[in-house]
Parts: structure tokens; C-alpha cells; sequence
């Protein structure tokens, strides 16, 4: 895989992955079974067995996509209100550059 460049989080599974490679070869073997494969990888990787799990089952049903999950966007209630908590802060500050330049 020449010139592609890994982004930070898969470069943060590569550490996982030598040291647990590094552990086969101290042990001269496989730690786990070859036969049980999802417990491998997620040992190898630092991760846990329901995530690696949930990935399969996502992938199974999804055609091969993987997407990252959605940003979180605040909800209509929210952004009423930040807008309102906006409007009231708005005229507030009006009101103090009135009073400022009345007393001028």
C-alpha cells in the first residue's frame, strides 16, 4: 500500500496491532486459537469482542459500507432556544449602548 496516507485514529491502531504480533512471536505461537477469529482481532487491536461484532453484522447488512456516525445536531427545542437566549443578549447589549450614550 504505497502513498496512502493513514489518518490518526487507524495510526493509533497500529501500535496495538506490533505489540500483540510482538507478543505471538515471544510466545512462538498464536495466543488464541487461530479458529477464533473475532476474539483475535479484537484482542489485536485493543478493542472489544461486542465492537467488533457490531462492525461484522453492519458490514454483513450494509453491502460493504462502513460510515462514521452522524454529527450530532441539537434538536428544533434547542436551537429555539438558542436562538431566543441570542435575541435577549441582542437587546441587552442594545439597551446598555442606550443607556451609555443618554448619560453622555
Amino acid at each position: 500500500m504505497k502513498g496512502k496516507t493513514l489518518g490518526s485514529q487507524s495510526q493509533g491502531l497500529v501500535l496495538p496491532l506490533l505489540n500483540y504480533f510482538q507478543q505471538e512471536k515471544d510466545n512462538g505461537g498464536p495466543l488464541l486459537p487461530l479458529l477464533a477469529v473475532q476474539e483475535r482481532v479484537a484482542q489485536a487491536l485493543s478493542i472489544s469482542l461486542s465492537t467488533i461484532t457490531r462492525i461484522q453484522r453492519r458490514l454483513s447488512s450494509n453491502e460493504n459500507v462502513l460510515r462514521s456516525p452522524g454529527k450530532k445536531r441539537p434538536s428544533l427545542r434547542q436551537q429555539i432556544y438558542l436562538m431566543q437566549s441570542g435575541i435577549i443578549y441582542e437587546i441587552q447589549c442594545i439597551k446598555c449602548i442606550v443607556k451609555r450614550n443618554m448619560s453622555q
